[in-house]
């Protein structure tokens, strides 16, 4: 018994075994997970549907050829990849395992990898603020299996789930009063590597973060130059093509709306401590009174309310500095979340630089905000450590986990649904009767895949750019005249010289005239 007791209670561990515990916490959640979900496929009523087909071409194409393919043919008149700026087809940890392994296998690879890499991650940043033992392996796992990354999952936000791990890394290069060139470098590679994985946001937040801790120390921004001044450095290789490709001939979908799901900074809490996901944040009753107009994923990131009773030791050590900044950061995630009220002055920032607007919704500052919120909080159950109140941590710890697993468990599956066997079917019937080269424009949900994977053009793929050559989408049909629209079964579309081919039980193929 004495030596449970000094085991549990005794806050020293081992780096190897802290190390071992985390990945076997990981491990037991994920992999109960695919395994419950190994007969099905992601969901692709959701940014699935976009992501697939690219990055399952994207991956054929590198294991057939060898190189880097610069274009997606199957959308619209061509889609730029490489010049994208929310592609992530120049992350490793990404491509690698899609190109080895294929697009759904190595998609479960992936969801294997970055819960890991986030929980090392957080260890190091952790590590770095001084906290250590069982607390550091709580706040480690806690950050590895939080909403933030599930949702992102069940999203399909490759952007945001791949840039997810990395964020402690950026917080543990930023937070020192006078950083090294090693971590100032490092910094700049976490930022480079968020651009490679498409995440805009994550180098908008990182360098506010930067700029941020720099304001706290009171000293001057040549940090901040410094990182920028490496960051085009490293990302050169995609920032290029953006620049010269993307920014002069391509446009957004739709004009962003400055703060639009905005909410106020009081609500940053309900994020990590609401654990009824859509059933909260989309009834209409929260979306009239509290503003949440977004869909749940953009604001989902729970790690549980037990969590949150370590902030009431952090009156123990407000003397450190680390506590200062740290609650300097969430109040600035706080009020970037306001950015449509006055009293944020993100308000009057995007109103000064407009260019800024593109950042278009708020909510998703809670993803960033998730690795300082876990620090605090450790450092909070740290100083009741210290204060003798062992018991009470080790089971608030453990119960804040149970809780984040099984609320993360079920915010996983939401990702997965049962194979959509009519849609490819509607597909292979469409390629049966045509082998030909030919586009088509659809309006039917969750087709893509299929479309692409049969070599079929589709002129109104939903990606985030479209090229300025491209019309309006209610004028394609009219102006772009495609072989075959795919519709609904209550849309006649007779008149714009189609005639109807075949129907299925979910969609109608028309062929023109």
């Amino acid at each position: 018994m004495n030596r449970v007791y000094r085991f549990f209670f005794h806050n020293g561990l081992q780096w190897r075994v802290e190390t071992f515990l985390l990945c076997a916490g990981v491990f037991s959640f994920i992999l109960p997970v695919l395994y419950q979900t190994r007969l099905f496929s992601l969901r692709l009523d959701s940014d699935w549907d976009t992501v697939l087909p690219i990055y399952g071409y994207i991956a054929d194409f590198i294991r057939t050829q060898h190189v880097l393919p610069l274009v997606f043919p199957y959308a619209g008149l061509g889609y730029p990849i490489l010049a994208d700026p929310l592609s992530a087809m120049l992350n490793p940890f990404f491509m690698i395992p899609l190109v080895i392994f294929g697009l759904d296998k190595g998609l479960m690879f992936v969801f294997i990898i970055l819960p890991i890499l986030a929980g090392l991650s957080m260890q190091t940043f952790l590590k770095k603020i001084a906290v250590f033992g069982w607390i550091r392996l709580w706040a480690s796992l806690l950050y590895a299996i939080s909403g933030a990354l599930t949702a992102r999952f069940s999203a399909g936000h490759t952007l945001f789930f791949l840039s997810y791990p990395i964020v402690p890394i950026l917080a543990a290069g930023a937070i020192d009063r006078s950083p090294s060139i090693r971590w100032v470098v490092i910094s700049s590679g976490v930022l480079a590597l968020m651009f490679y994985s498409g995440d805009v946001y994550g180098v908008w937040f990182g360098l506010l973060w930067i700029f941020a801790v720099r304001a706290f120390w009171r000293q001057s921004f040549v940090q901040v130059v410094i990182v920028v001044g490496f960051f085009v450095v490293f990302s050169f290789p995609k920032l290029f093509p953006t620049v010269r490709d993307t920014w002069p001939n391509m446009q957004r979908l739709f004009t962003p709306v400055p703060g639009e799901g905005s909410v106020h900074a009081a609500l940053l809490p309900f994020f990590y401590m609401i654990p009824l996901r859509e059933t909260f944040y989309d009834r209409p009753f929260f979306q009239r009174i509290l503003g949440f107009h977004f869909n749940w994923y953009e604001y989902y990131a729970f790690i549980s309310p037990l969590s949150f009773v370590f902030l009431l030791f952090i009156r123990k050590i407000w003397n450190q500095q680390v506590v200062r900044l740290l609650v300097f950061i969430l109040i600035g995630c706080s009020l970037y979340l306001a950015m449509r009220y006055a009293y944020s002055p993100f308000y009057w920032l995007y109103r000064w630089l407009p260019a800024f607007e593109i950042m278009r919704v708020p909510q998703r500052v809670a993803l960033y905000a998730t690795a300082p919120l876990i620090a605090l909080l450790a450092l909070g159950a740290k100083g009741a450590w210290n204060e003798g109140k062992k018991t009470l941590i080790l089971c608030l710890c453990v119960g804040s986990l149970l809780w984040t697993y099984e609320e993360s468990r079920q915010t996983f599956l939401v990702a997965f649904e049962k194979p959509r066997i009519l849609e490819r079917k509607l597909v292979e019937e469409l390629r049966r009767q045509d082998s030909s080269e030919f586009t088509v424009i659809t309006h039917v949900c969750c087709l893509q895949r299929w479309l692409v994977e049969s070599r079929i053009q589709i002129l109104n793929f939903y990606v985030p750019w479209r090229g300025m050559g491209l019309p309006p989408e209610s004028e394609m049909i009219f102006l772009l005249h495609p072989k075959y629209v795919i519709e609904k079964l209550d849309i006649d579309i007779s008149a714009q010289a189609y005639y109807p081919l075949f129907d299925t039980p979910i969609a109608r193929v028309w062929k023109a005239l």
